[in-house]
């Protein structure tokens, strides 16, 4: 069985609790996964990533957390991921008005790269 990869991005920690929960949810499932900070992950594997989920918050006025930066912007660079399948869980508050900005640019950026939405 593949991995799955969870990676997350937060200012306050709520996504990396949110992670965590969804990784022991997977362990319990039968599933291996490992979570690990979007910051710390190495962009050049996420070709040969099986299945990655991205949970991460947005803070703000629809800012990206600043550990979740550096990947978004290795994506917009569109290196081709068309091996890739991925799933985003965007958190936030919707009473603002850029809610869950940060999951709806990496979903956007995914897609533009050529990765498959599970």
């Amino acid at each position: 069985m593949s991995s799955i990869t969870i990676l997350f991005g937060t200012e306050t920690g709520n996504s990396e609790s949110a992670s965590k929960e969804l990784e022991s949810a997977l362990h319990h499932a039968g599933y291996r996964a490992k979570v690990t900070e979007l910051s710390a992950y190495p962009a050049a594997t996420l070709p040969t990533t099986a299945l990655l989920l991205i949970v991460t918050s947005t803070y703000g006025k629809g800012d990206t957390p600043a550990n979740a930066e550096k990947m978004l912007r290795h994506l917009e660079t569109h290196p081709e991921l068309s091996a890739l399948r991925y799933g985003v869980c965007a958190l936030g508050d919707s009473t603002y008005q850029h809610f869950a900005q940060c999951g709806r640019d990496y979903d956007r950026v995914l897609a533009e790269c050529g990765a498959n939405r599970v």
